[in-house]
C-alpha cells in the first residue's frame, strides 16, 4: 500500500513538472571589444541555474572591423536586400530550433545597439543594415515564436568616431514538457529520415 502511495505521489510530481512553465532570461553584452553572456533559469520563482560569462576580444577578430567589412557598393537597399537574403536562408534550417519557438513565449526583449564607423557615410549605410537585420530578426520570431509584449529595439548611429557596443536582454519561458516532447520528436524524425536514406 505504501508503494502505491510512494509511486502516485511520484507520478503526480513528475506531471506537475511537466505542465510548469521555466522562465529563462538570456543576456548578453558587447563593450569595449568583450562579450558578456548572462543566463538565468527559473521556476516558480526558485532559482534553477545562474551564470555568467566573459569573454575577451581575441586578437584576430574585431566585430567592428568585420561589419565595416560589408559590402556597401549597393548602398542602403544593396546591403538591405542581402541581409534579407541570408535571414531567409536561416529561416529554412533548424527544425528543432523552429519547434522550440513554436512553444516559446517571449515576455521581453530590449535591444540596443551603439554604431560608429568614423564615417558618417558609412556609418549611414550601416545603421540601415542594421535596422533590416534587427527587423527581419524581430519579424521571425514573431511568426516562429509567441511574443506577447512589443520588443524595443533601438540603434544610436555615433558619426563622429568609430564605436560598437550591443546590449541584449530577453526574458522566454516554456512548459518543461513541451520542450521535452518538442525535442524528442525531431530527433526521432531526424534519426527516421537518416534511416530512409541508408
Amino acid at each position: 500500500m505504501v508503494w502505491i502511495i510512494l509511486g502516485l505521489l511520484l507520478l503526480i510530481m513528475i506531471f506537475i513538472i511537466m505542465i510548469s512553465k521555466v522562465y529563462i532570461t538570456l543576456g548578453y553584452t558587447y563593450q569595449n571589444h568583450a562579450h558578456t553572456i548572462m543566463v538565468k533559469v527559473k521556476m516558480y520563482q526558485f532559482s534553477l541555474y545562474s551564470n555568467e560569462w566573459h569573454v575577451k576580444k581575441q586578437d584576430d577578430i574585431d566585430l567592428l572591423d568585420m561589419i565595416m567589412d560589408w559590402d556597401l557598393s549597393g548602398g542602403t537597399d544593396g546591403l538591405k536586400n542581402r541581409m534579407k537574403n541570408s535571414l531567409q536562408k536561416m529561416k529554412n534550417f533548424g527544425n528543432i530550433l523552429k519547434r522550440l519557438l513554436a512553444k516559446t513565449h517571449f515576455h521581453q526583449l530590449h535591444w540596443q545597439t551603439v554604431i560608429g564607423t568614423g564615417n558618417a557615410s558609412t556609418t549611414g549605410i550601416i545603421t540601415g543594415g542594421i535596422w533590416t537585420i534587427k527587423g527581419s530578426i524581430i519579424a521571425l520570431l514573431k511568426e516562429l515564436g509567441n511574443v506577447s509584449e512589443n520588443p524595443t529595439i533601438i540603434i544610436n548611429p555615433n558619426f563622429q568616431m568609430k564605436q560598437l557596443e550591443s546590449k541584449i536582454d530577453c526574458i522566454v519561458s516554456i512548459r518543461i514538457g513541451q520542450a521535452i516532447y518538442t525535442v524528442f520528436k525531431s530527433l526521432r524524425k531526424s534519426t527516421m529520415k537518416k534511416e530512409a536514406y541508408i
